[in-house]
């Protein structure tokens, strides 16, 4: 729009400074009215009635994409029901009982008395034996009891109840074991004694099953060792060693 003024046209929104201009602020006010939230900052709504209005919200809103929570939550249970699952493993390995192997290595004899008056003999042995601990606790060996035979006869028993501390993840020989054979009358074994004066002989096989017992956590484990060892009873070799095999009776 233009005005004639002497010949002159000017446009009439020159008059008009732009400092003279009524922005939307200024004509709603600043105290009854708070920014639009869904208008991107550029509209205005009244204070008193934000709480009664609904939002609009785009379409391509980031506010309406899925949050995936199911996934979320599948996971996060899935997580703790495996956390829980590689501690149940861990405390099963550690606290599970495992066996205690025990095995008797050699027999020893320790001494050999030939008694000519009554044609007998008695030999001292030593039995040691090795045990491993695998458990992740100490194990206790509470008793050892057996007996040991030549032929059909008893000729020995092994008896101790001698407590023993086996440590946890070890391996140790224990040799707290003591025995003594005889070979008397008692048992029709008196013609031992001259047997073992030859010299072409002195070798005796003596069967012995001994029994051990060991407890873990408060239970309680038994072994039962089975050996067949050929002994001498030469005189002349008190410290002499056995040789021993897996008895097969």
């Amino acid at each position: 729009m233009t005005r004639a003024d002497g010949g002159d046209q000017h446009p009439l929104i020159a008059e008009f400074d732009e400092r003279d201009s009524i922005s939307y602020e200024e004509f709603g006010g600043t105290q009854d009215y708070v920014n639009c939230v869904t208008c991107q900052g550029t509209g205005r709504i009244s204070s008193s009635t934000s709480q009664q209005l609904v939002a609009l919200i785009p379409y391509d809103d980031e506010r309406l994409k899925p949050k995936r929570t199911a996934v979320y939550v599948t996971l996060a249970i899935s997580g703790a029901v495996l956390a829980c699952g590689v501690i149940a493993g861990l405390l099963v390995y550690f606290m599970m009982p495992r066996p205690v192997e025990i095995n008797m290595v050699g027999f020893e004899r320790s001494g050999a008395d030939f008694n000519p008056d009554t044609k007998s003999l008695a030999m001292t042995f030593r039995i040691p034996l090795l045990t491993k601990n695998p458990n992740f606790s100490s194990a206790n060996l509470t008793s050892t009891d057996g007996t040991l035979s030549f032929m059909t006869s008893q000729v020995g028993k092994v008896k101790d109840k001698q407590f023993h501390i086996l440590p946890s993840r070890s391996m140790q020989t224990w040799q707290n074991i003591t025995t003594t054979i005889i070979f008397d009358q008692s048992n029709h074994l008196t013609w031992i004694y001259e047997w073992c004066q030859n010299e072409s002989a002195r070798i005796l096989s003596l069967n012995i099953h001994i029994n051990v017992n060991v407890t873990v956590r408060g239970t309680v484990q038994q072994t039962a060792i089975q050996q067949l060892c050929y002994v001498s009873c030469d005189p002349q070799k008190p410290g002499s060693q056995s040789n021993c095999n897996p008895s097969p009776f």
